[in-house]
C-alpha cells in the first residue's frame, strides 16, 4: 500500500488513510489506519553533501524553520 505524503510534512503529523485499516468485527469494511511520519536527518556528512544541502537551502523560498512542540506533545511523549 502507498501513502501520499503532502508537501511540507512535518516530522510526528499524522495522516488519516479511510478504510485501510483493520477490519470492523462482524461487520463489513475496514477502519481507518492513522500513519505517522517520522523524518530523520543523516549525523554526519560528507563536505561535498553539506556544500550540496547549503546550495539547495539557498535556492529555496519557502521559510524552512521548525515548528515549537506545545506542552501537550511533550507530556504525552514522556508517557508513550
Amino acid at each position: 500500500m502507498r501513502a501520499r505524503i503532502p508537501k511540507g510534512a512535518t516530522d510526528g503529523q499524522q495522516l488519516k488513510l479511510r478504510g485501510k485499516g483493520v477490519p470492523h468485527l462482524n461487520e463489513h469494511g475496514k477502519g481507518d489506519l492513522i500513519v505517522e511520519i517520522r523524518v530523520s536527518t543523516p549525523g554526519k556528512l560528507t563536505k561535498t553533501q553539506r556544500e550540496l544541502l547549503k546550495q539547495l537551502g539557498e535556492t529555496m523560498t519557502v521559510e524552512n524553520t521548525p515548528t515549537s512542540r506545545g506542552l501537550f506533545s511533550k507530556v504525552k511523549d514522556i508517557f508513550s
